[in-house]
């Protein structure tokens, strides 16, 4: 499956275990003018990035881990021109969200 916008390119392919479970592995390449993360029923964020990782999981609580290559990334008030970045997702009863990112520059 994809999901293509003029800002976006994501790519899921996987499996279905048992009546609800998922097993997706996730390639996602978005412009900075991109958002994201509302298909998610998350805090919106800017970012370029260059992505891949893995989506576990049901609907209802899952996990996403993702790592590769971020740009002009903006996020509450964090901000880091370029860098690499592993960004993690889970979902259960509350969102969180946590990143770790290596890059020359951060500006919180």
């Amino acid at each position: 499956m994809r999901l293509i916008s003029d800002t976006h390119d994501i790519g899921l392919r996987g499996i279905l275990v048992g009546e609800k479970e998922f097993k997706f592995f996730l390639d996602a390449k978005c412009d900075p003018g991109d958002t994201i993360f509302p298909y998610f029923n998350i805090d919106q964020y800017r970012a370029g990035i260059d992505l891949t990782g893995m989506w576990v999981g049901n609907f209802d609580d899952w996990d996403l881990r993702l790592s590769g290559l971020c740009r002009d990334f903006e996020y509450r008030e964090a901000r880091v021109p370029a860098g690499e970045i592993k960004l993690a997702l889970e979902k259960r009863r509350k969102y969180h969200v946590y990143f770790d990112i290596n890059a020359d520059s951060c500006y919180i």
